[in-house]
């Protein structure tokens, strides 16, 4: 099985394609030697939980002997990796199972689970003070419908989708939005969408 695959069909938790790069190089002893992957993991949890400002990881004596490409991209998918776990409230069964299919080093994994789960309480508040109030999509319900006719016109035959953002704020009220589109709004739509979680991504891989 390969990670790939393996996170598709994870629904506890979704990673990006680099970041299921970097943490095969996180998991990995001959790429990322013990010392430095302590450091990364410290590193990355105490900016997530606002105990510091920046990780400083030019100057650490762990990181010197490695590749910059290596340090950013570990460094940046265990970032993700946490934010994943918490943000999914994701149980160390899920945690562990991708990060087994990731191929990640089986001490390091225990390592991992163990941190996720322990600081997921303190991660979830530092996530939900970040979205500043304002509500994040949950879930989504869509229905097909076709409108024969009207009382204008004998024949119609035209379909429409019916869409349901199901959604929740900071203070978990739960909420939705619903609106009407046809097949052509609808794939303008999903085009606008990918192309913002592209913009997203290659601002991640900067």
């Amino acid at each position: 099985t390969t990670c790939a695959a393996a996170l598709s069909h994870c629904t506890a938790m979704e990673l990006a394609a680099h970041v299921v790069s970097g943490l095969r190089l996180a998991g990995d002893k001959a790429s990322l030697p013990q010392d430095a992957f302590v450091f990364l993991t410290n590193e990355a949890l105490a900016v997530l939980l606002q105990e510091k400002a920046d990780a400083d990881l030019l100057a650490a004596p762990a990181l010197k002997a490695l590749k910059g490409d290596v340090v950013k991209s570990a460094y940046g998918a265990l970032t993700s990796f946490f934010v994943e776990s918490a943000k999914n409230d994701a149980d160390a069964s899920s945690i562990s199972s991708v990060l087994e299919d990731c191929q990640v080093d089986g001490k390091r994994i225990e390592a991992l689970t163990q941190l996720s789960i322990s600081k997921r309480v303190a991660l979830r508040e530092v996530l939900r003070r970040a979205n500043f109030g304002l509500p994040h999509i949950v879930d989504v319900d869509w229905r097909l419908d076709q409108q024969i006719k009207t009382n204008l016109v004998e024949k119609v035959n035209e379909s429409f989708f019916t869409i349901r953002l199901k959604t929740e704020d900071a203070n978990g009220k739960a909420d939705n939005v619903q609106f009407t589109c046809t097949t052509a709004e609808l794939q303008d739509l999903l085009a606008k969408l990918r192309d913002a979680a592209k913009n997203v991504e290659s601002l991640a891989n900067l």
